[in-house]
């Protein structure tokens, strides 16, 4: 008899659950909108009990969509969006709203930061910038503008860790989350109090979980979560993962060499490395699933939903198919896009829309979408081969390969074969390979992401279309570099 696994997906749009065997095929997904506000000074919040109530009406969607008996669920794993900050008290209560990885109120402190050298001196030991999201930014914005909630903080927590808390009681901080969270020394990999003192807010060091790892197991579904979520009592739950591992695990990069592009509000790349970057060039570096090896990324938030932008607001009524087909059918032309709507990778402050005439349509401006954003992928693409060899295939997921005028477009762009999922749910995938591995029903992790992912098309660059995008994509970086 078949064991299956679930996995969920929490990300800052929508939060999934999805059921799948223990050969990666899924049999069920259910999902609904995460319900997230934003008060205002680039607040991006969600409330607690709206986030757990959405997570238990996921999971008993799923379950039940799936027609597995919950008897057969070996085991859970979650997914989750990084940075960001979710906070309760000794006795897991909430002490503050959770916090998104697209809050932007800690920019003053993260600038502060900045100009009088803490971010660099707390860079020798996490390797990366003391960006507005990270918790540190965030616990220190709590410090310093709501200071009765920071001095209740009994534990801080990731995304994912939060909710798997929800699930389990049990409180564990996951690697591949925290290490990229600002708060672990990557050098040592481990945690130290040296990183909270220097950010000045060394009161929240013991309010870090211990550390696991994602096949870890790290508790079992609790009698009051299973009345809530139609799971049974005592399911095992494993460490989970940082979302932007889980899509790696699911594209099968589960050892060094591949780069994986991934496509969603978030312009996401990455390959797995033995060792981190120490550039200073935006390049991001944490822990991932297998222990022992980094993840090397380069991000920003200018992909595929600044096309939901123009189809939510511009072009209301129209559909994904409908800009596909006017994007096809359109020849190329002058129109550039910087898909700056909701952050940058540039020195431009904002999107843009240049070289319009009277005689452009809508089919023109579609174009532009797609093709800026595939440029600021290519921009990405280009600094993470400066630290390695150019691939021949990119692995690639997201939104934009349900696209294949798109998804061709970033093979033409990137002038490299492209190589897809034959599975949408990219994260709650990879969330459920480690919960296969924790399970035993793998030996390991990189077993379980061999043995449960599989390829989807392919797409092989156009050397006339690489030619012309070229040229463009020099005009591109004019227009985004003022």
């Amino acid at each position: 008899m078949d064991r299956y696994l679930l996995g969920i997906d929490y990300g800052g749009t929508v939060t999934k659950a999805a059921v799948f065997d223990s050969r990666g095929r899924q049999i069920s997904v259910y999902s609904e909108k995460t319900e997230v506000v934003f008060p205002g000074d680039g607040r991006c919040e969600i409330d607690p009990v709206r986030l757990k109530k959405t997570v238990m009406s996921v999971i008993r969607g799923a379950v039940a969509k799936s027609g597995v008996s919950q008897s057969l669920i070996a085991c859970v794993g979650i997914s989750g969006h990084g940075k960001g900050l979710y906070v309760t008290d000794k006795n897991g209560d909430p002490v503050f709203c959770g916090i998104l990885s697209s809050d932007t109120r800690g920019a003053e402190i993260a600038g502060r930061w900045k100009n009088d050298g803490t971010s660099d001196r707390a860079k020798k030991l996490t390797l990366q910038d003391a960006d507005a999201p990270l918790p540190p930014v965030l616990l220190r914005w709590l410090k310093e503008n709501e200071p009765d909630a920071y001095k209740r903080i009994g534990r801080v927590f990731e995304a994912k860790d939060y909710i798997r808390f929800l699930l389990t009681g049990e409180a564990y901080a996951e690697v591949t989350d925290y290490s990229g969270a600002g708060l672990m020394d990557l050098v040592n990999q481990r945690f130290d109090p040296a990183i909270t003192d220097i950010f000045g807010i060394s009161e929240t060091y013991g309010a870090i979980p211990p550390a696991v790892h994602s096949a870890d197991l790290c508790g079992y579904i609790t009698a009051e979560a299973a009345e809530l979520c139609g799971l049974e009592k005592g399911t095992p739950v494993c460490g989970g993962l940082f979302d932007i591992d889980a899509c790696a695990v699911a594209l099968s990069a589960a050892v060094p060499g591949d780069i994986c592009v991934i496509t969603g509000t978030w312009s996401i790349n990455e390959y797995i490395a033995a060792a981190p970057v120490t550039a200073d060039d935006g390049t991001r570096n944490s822990l991932f699933a297998l222990p022992g090896r980094y993840l090397i990324e380069q991000s920003s938030p200018t992909s595929a939903g600044n096309l939901d932008f123009f189809i939510d607001t511009v072009f209301r009524g129209m559909t994904y198919k409908e800009a596909d087909e006017l994007v096809k059918a359109c020849p190329y032309n002058s129109v550039i896009f910087t898909p700056y709507l909701y952050g940058t990778n540039s020195k431009a402050k904002t999107a843009s829309l240049t070289g319009l005439t009277r005689a452009h349509t809508r089919a023109d401006i579609l174009r532009a979408v797609f093709e800026g954003v595939t440029f600021s992928h290519k921009l990405h693409f280009d600094a993470l081969c400066s630290h390695r060899d150019a691939p021949d295939t990119v692995l690639m997921g997201g939104g934009v390969c349900s696209s294949a005028v798109w998804t061709q477009m970033f093979a033409d762009v990137l002038g490299v074969r492209l190589r897809t999922s034959s599975v949408k749910e990219l994260g709650a995938l990879g969330a459920a390979v480690c919960a296969a591995a924790c399970a035993g029903i793998y030996p390991d992790l990189q077993t379980a992401a061999k043995s449960m992912t599989g390829a989807g098309a392919e797409y092989e660059p156009d050397p006339e279309a690489n030619a012309i995008y070229r040229e463009k994509y020099g005009k591109f970086l004019e227009e985004a570099n003022g």
